[in-house]
């Protein structure tokens, strides 16, 4: 009699096994070993398909987009079964961190995005284009403006806010702010409480994942001038809340 055995799911990464389906498959862990996701590929072609995916998700990073787990399947065929796929997986963020200083996180969308693990939370103005500098300025100021609200802020709050920091701003910064909603660094949920229906905006799971509460906090203290952080009672509640979570989980 064949005994069935069954690998425990593990955390933060959530891999689609089905491209027609939008139910989440199990929560797994990059620091899964190659055993619990054995398959029949070779040691070589998973090194080589790793590569391959290594490839599509710096394209992705590129433009800031999430890339989406359907259009690896798409890409690369030989992944046909969930062992293969999660073994390649596997593969390939190992090489993104340790070659590229990248960890692979997955995102809501069935999707994974790229996270920096040796730059800092605010980028050295100096080294961008002078586009993206005004764009990493605009993002920095609404997230912060978003953290200090108390994590959420409506789309007429936001507007304001911006009006306040400049007239034309407020109507001009729609585009970009559309972008960094692709780009997962703001997430929008509509609040069906109110009437009419508000759209509320919060950190992206891309915001969330390279930027520091802390350092923003920090940065708002700045502004301020004369401020320490734990002045902010609710904030710093939530630096403290992440600094934790950062400690438990390594």
């Amino acid at each position: 009699m064949s005994r069935r055995t069954k690998n425990k799911p593990r955390k933060n990464v959530v891999v689609e096994m089905d491209d027609d389906t939008e139910e989440e498959e199990e929560e797994e862990d990059y620091t899964l070993t190659q055993s619990q996701g054995a398959c029949q590929l070779s040691e070589k072609d998973v090194k080589k398909l790793a590569g391959q995916v290594c490839n599509m998700l710096l394209a992705a990073e590129i433009r800031k987009i999430p890339l989406k787990s359907s259009d690896i399947r798409k890409g690369i065929t030989s992944l046909k079964s969930r062992s293969s796929y999660k073994t390649v997986m596997i593969k390939a963020g190992e090489m993104m961190e340790h070659l590229f200083g990248y960890k692979i996180m997955s995102v809501k969308t069935h999707g994974y995005i790229l996270v920096n693990t040796v730059g800092s939370t605010f980028a050295k103005y100096e080294q961008l284009p002078r586009s993206e500098e005004v764009k990493r300025g605009l993002l920095i100021a609404i997230l912060a403006a978003i953290f200090m609200n108390e994590g959420k802020m409506s789309v007429g709050g936001l507007e304001s806010f911006l009006n306040a920091l400049d007239n034309d701003l407020g109507s001009s910064s729609r585009d970009m702010i559309q972008e960094f909603l692709r780009q997962k660094y703001l997430e929008s949920t509509v609040n069906d409480l109110t009437e009419p229906p508000t759209t509320m905006y919060t950190w992206g799971d891309r915001a969330n994942a390279e930027f520091c509460k802390k350092k923003v906090l920090e940065f708002v203290c700045e502004v301020y001038g004369n401020m320490k952080p734990s002045m902010w009672t609710y904030q710093w509640k939530l630096v403290n809340e992440e600094n934790d979570g950062k400690e438990s989980s390594s």
